[in-house]
């Protein structure tokens, strides 16, 4: 036996080899996790070109050696002093699992097996642990007596485990139902990782070599460009193409190609540092420890080597590429979880990346989209300026529920919303951009809205029919209503006859290109008396003509002739005659004039009352899907109302029947308001008026969710879903189901449902909802274990108005 010093403890090695079936020992499931500790931000320090956070493990004496980029979007390690697996969020939240371990097992490495599970070596008693994201812990023996040696672990190929053993030498596999195969080496073998050849690479300390195996149990090992003494250690694969590895006595980090030709870089690197695990970082360098110097270097594929300080003591270990775009890695001296931050800028993402709001009626707002701004950088992200510029900014706003506003702070993984909308005031494409100005390298970012200007066909409301007071022999009759040309020049006429046939029309007339009511009327001549007629009006643009309702007037029957005039022969009178008394002056309306003084032969004027109350006998249905609207009203008993007058929202009164139907009522809240009218022509003050809603508008969606959603440990993923603020003009909700897919160019595999659920949001809010994984989507992920699954969320709902609308977003699992 040998003894040999790895974070600050004595590891045992052993001799022996062979291949055998593994020993099978469940443990079982982990009653409870032995402590959860979460440590806000930890302790964060500057390093010359980054943030250094530290995190402190429960266990003042937990010795964390191996750590991991989990399936459920954290980080897992291992604590070789305390026997337990450790499990640390990417916000610092540490939790551990201990139940489950053997006493003195020592675990060490630890990677993502291709079953999605954790899985582990034990450097005490030579066994291989299982766990799952939820805390059930299996382990299994390997061949030979029990020792000290077991070293690394890597995910292979094949779809198994392959290790290595410090203190054999061996070169195992590990099949993910327990089932293992041992390889003969020329040394006892360390860092193991899967080359960009399909085969296995691994360091062989003792005999200064690296080597390869292919997953069929082919070895070959390299020694040329690798200094005698240098003890090759821990090995990952780079984004070069090549393997990375370090040299714990040398002070180095080597390159060794798939051909087996290697390189070794010593400048930059401290002086007795033992340069020990090694991972590619995301920012396509790669990064190491070095456990006696308190630093982690990074190496740049051309060997320019950086250093960044750690606390003193560290003695840094194991070393990943996390989730969240930085490096993690153990501190064993101190039981500590570290992370290094390089770039501490913001980075900003939007999404979509543009508003495209398709055609809407001039003088009419459309639905609102909404764009995530998301802060997937390092750094907070402060917003100084949100402005709509362009030739068109103006036909563009920020609605209600915007949240990126001039002043903002956007933490890091935070997001903000553009609540926008188009409301164009003239026809034709508009386009225009939402500027954001902040301090992100990339500033200011532009999105781009675009959205065309259309005309539509008028609006139109049949009004009454009054007898004008100049020609009281039944012949003609004036006829109005309400035309909205909806931004285009529209011209009207009445349809009129003795039958809904019609068969005579008024003169066309202007009624302008406006976007609001215009009052219309028409004079008719030549009718006959005492006769029923049908009439309607008519508006035509060029993008249609509108017919308004049937209505019916009947003519008044002419005044009788005056009788023949009789001459007589005056007589002269015998007594002197009274004068004639002047016929009285016509009624002051509504002013009564005073009575004339008593014995006066002149009579009092008479006061007109105005027509009392109205009533609505069929409300307009409160929200319609339909641009059509029918009311109907009556006066009251007590009424003197003989006819009627309506207007729709502040527009003009006109002239209106019962039933009064509106065609052509745009998206929104409405009020139609009627009163009466008397013989006199004097106009009520009794005003009814009731209230409903247009919305012909499908429902606003938005997946509020990041780029990444992460998998809970029991399987289930949290969709969050925004319905519009302006749906139902804010008192509205969205319903309907969300179903996550395969995402698209994905073959076969798209048709599979992933998950499947129902939501229900008011207008403003978010649904929040938890879907439970399929098996599917479950082997999906165990398919590329450590990797992130490219989805579609399909969303299907439905307003209160009867509208329907779906929407695809891509996000990945993670």
């Amino acid at each position: 036996m040998g003894v040999t010093g790895f974070g600050g403890r004595a590891c045992m090695w052993r001799g022996g080899g062979g291949a055998a079936r593994g020993r099978r020992c469940v443990v079982g499931l982990v009653a409870v996790a032995a402590a959860v500790m979460a440590v806000p931000g930890g302790v964060a320090m500057a390093t010359p070109a980054g943030v250094v956070t530290e995190f402190a493990t429960p266990t003042p004496s937990a010795d964390p050696v191996g750590i991991t980029a989990g399936p459920d979007g954290s980080l897992w390690f291992t604590e070789a002093g305390a026997d337990r697996i450790g499990r640390i969020t990417t916000s610092g939240v540490v939790t551990e699992f201990a139940a489950a371990l053997s006493a003195n097992s020592f675990p060490r490495s630890i990677t993502v097996g291709p079953d999605g599970d954790l899985w582990f070596v034990e450097n005490v008693g030579d066994r291989i642990g299982r766990i799952t994201p939820s805390g059930v812990v299996t382990e299994f023996s390997t061949p030979g007596t029990p020792a000290q040696g077991l070293a690394e672990i890597a995910a292979g190929p094949d779809g198994n485990l392959w290790f290595t053993d410090g203190a054999s030498n061996i070169v195992g596999q590990i099949t993910p139902s327990g089932t293992v195969t041992e390889f003969p080496t020329s040394a006892p073998t360390e860092g193991i990782t899967t080359g960009p050849d399909g085969n296995l690479w691994f360091a062989e300390p003792t005999g200064d070599r690296i080597a390869r195996i292919t997953p069929a149990g082919s070895l070959t090992e390299f020694t040329r460009g690798i200094t005698a003494g240098a003890r090759p250690y821990g090995i990952t694969a780079g984004p070069d193409g090549n393997l990375w590895f370090t040299e714990l006595d040398g002070n180095r980090v080597g390159r060794i190609t798939p051909a087996g030709a290697a390189t070794e870089f010593a400048s930059g690197i401290s002086a007795n540092s033992d340069p020990s695990a090694i991972t590619a970082g995301p920012d396509g360098n790669l990064w190491f420890t070095e456990a006696t110097d308190d630093r982690v270097g990074q190496i740049t594929t051309a060997g320019v080597v950086s250093e960044f300080a750690l606390s003193a003591g560290a003695g840094p270990l194991g070393i990943t590429a996390g989730p969240d775009g930085t490096l993690w890695f153990t501190e064993g001296s101190l039981s500590q979880i570290g992370r290094i931050t390089t770039d501490t800028s913001p980075l900003v993402q939007v999404a979509p990346s543009s508003a495209a709001f398709g055609s809407e009626t001039v003088g009419q707002r459309s639905a609102t989209r909404t764009v995530v701004v998301s802060n997937s950088g390092q750094g907070v992200l402060n917003l100084s300026g949100v402005a709509i510029t362009g030739a068109d900014a103006g036909e563009f706003a920020l609605a209600a529920g915007t949240t990126c506003t001039a002043g903002s702070v956007v933490a890091v993984g935070g997001s903000c919303d553009l609540v926008l909308r188009f409301a164009p005031g003239s026809t034709g494409a508009k386009s225009a951009a939402v500027e954001l100005v902040d301090d992100a390298v990339d500033s200011p970012q532009q999105i781009p809205l675009s959205g065309t200007g259309t005309a539509s066909a008028p609006s139109v409301a049949t009004g009454s029919a009054t007898a004008p007071g100049a020609a009281p022999d039944g012949t003609a009759m004036t006829l109005a209503g309400l035309v909205d040309p909806n931004g285009a020049v529209t011209s009207y006429y009445f349809d009129y006859g003795t039958t809904g046939a019609y068969g005579l029309s008024s003169a066309p007339q202007d009624a302008g290109s406006g976007t609001s009511g215009v009052a219309v009327t028409a004079d008719l001549a030549g009718l006959t008396a005492a006769t029923t007629y049908h009439y309607r009006l008519v508006a035509t643009n060029a993008m249609g003509t509108s017919d308004g309702t049937d209505e019916l007037f009947t003519t008044p029957a002419s005044p009788p002739s005056p009788p023949p005039t009789r001459t007589t022969t005056p007589t002269t009178p015998t007594t002197p005659t009274t004068p004639t008394t002047p016929d009285p002056a016509p009624p002051t309306d509504p002013v009564t004039a005073p009575a004339a003084p008593i014995g006066s032969s002149v009579p009092p004027v008479v006061s007109i009352a105005a027509p009392g109350a109205l009533w609505v006998t069929v409300q307009p249905v409160a929200l319609n899907a339909t641009r059509s609207v029918r009311i109907a009203f009556a006066a009251g008993s007590a009424s003197t109302a003989v006819s009627f007058q309506c207007r729709l929202d502040g527009g003009p009164w006109v002239g209106c029947r019962s039933p009064y139907t509106l065609v052509g009522v745009h998206s929104g809240d409405h009020r139609v308001s009627i009163r009466g009218v008397n013989a006199a022509g004097v106009v009520g003050t009794a005003i009814r008026t009731t209230r409903f809603q247009v919305n012909v508008y499908p429902p606003g969606l938005a997946v509020r969710n990041p780029a990444r959603i992460p998998v809970g440990a029991d399987g289930s993923v949290r969709v969050r879903i925004l319905c519009s603020p302006r749906e139902g003009a804010g008192r509205g909700a969205c319903a309907g189901s969300v179903t996550l897919r395969p995402a698209r160019g994905s073959g076969r595999t798209r048709s599979l449902v992933l998950a499947r659920g129902a939501f229900h949001a008011r207008a403003g809010k978010i649904a929040d909802v938890r879907l439970k994984l399929t098996a599917d989507a479950r082997r999906l992920l165990r398919i590329k274990p450590g990797r992130p699954l490219r989805i579609a969320v399909q969303l299907s709902a439905k307003d209160e108005a009867g509208n329907h609308d779906t929407l695809i977003a891509d996000r990945t699992l993670w």
